[in-house]
């Protein structure tokens, strides 16, 4: 649970990304996730996130159930607490997966697989919606292939859907409540369902209080890395 938040976040969202020379560098927003667990239980994380895509690091100021911080870079993720260090995980490649930076980039709407290992098959009107297929390079190993399609509605990612090898659904994202914030659009809400052999599990990923090209505040859009708690290394 210590780095649900994190793969949440990050992984909820995409596959690749592209950015523009005038593109914003840096957004923070309120952010609650609630899930729902297949054997029926609950639980709630909140707290608020930090992204500047020139300092290259995303951090969490988690509120509940405990205050502590999260701090990702390109390579590693660091559970802090009271600045000092818990915990640290190898987790490389992630940033540019994330919300926060697809957002920035203005690459939400291909769900970051414009610039990816997937490309684009079959693109399809449905009533008042534009539905993309996308499959994974041949050379990947079959095996490991997977289908997504994104769905578009009024011009922004709306649904995507993921499909295993076998043609079965195992995911899907709804993304709603756009608002847009300094030429930025960003969604309210998100929506996962993840489907398992022990049913679906929800989690609804709600975002308030966006801010683009925040000044200030370095010390959350440029955290220092933390050091081992009791060592002062």
């Amino acid at each position: 649970m210590k780095w649900a938040i994190l793969s949440v976040l990050v992984l909820s969202l995409g596959f690749g990304s592209s950015e523009g020379p005038s593109s914003p560098f840096r957004i923070s927003m309120d952010f609650s996730i609630k899930d729902k667990r297949t054997d029926g239980t609950f639980s709630l994380q909140k707290g608020r996130a930090y992204y500047d895509k020139n300092h290259r690091k995303l951090y969490f100021a988690l509120t509940f159930p405990k205050a502590q911080g999260l701090l990702t870079t390109d390579s590693v993720m660091y559970l802090m607490e009271n600045g000092k260090l818990l915990e640290a995980k190898r987790l490389p490649g992630y940033l540019d997966l994330s919300i926060f930076h697809l957002c920035l980039s203005g690459n939400l709407n291909e769900f970051g697989l414009g610039n990816s290992l997937f490309t684009p098959v079959k693109v399809e009107q449905d009533k008042d919606m534009v539905m993309t297929t996308w499959e994974m390079n041949k050379k990947i190993k079959k095996s490991n292939r997977i289908t997504i399609i994104t769905s578009l509605k009024e011009g922004r990612l709306y649904g995507v859907v993921i499909l295993n090898m076998e043609g079965e659904v195992t995911s899907k994202h709804f993304y709603e409540n756009y608002a847009q914030h300094e030429g930025t659009w960003v969604p309210g809400k998100i929506v996962q369902i993840q489907i398992t052999e022990a049913g679906e599990q929800y989690r609804i990923m709600e975002f308030n209080n966006i801010l683009i090209n925040e000044f200030g505040k370095e010390n959350l859009y440029n955290c220092p890395l933390p050091t081992l708690a009791g060592t002062g290394k």
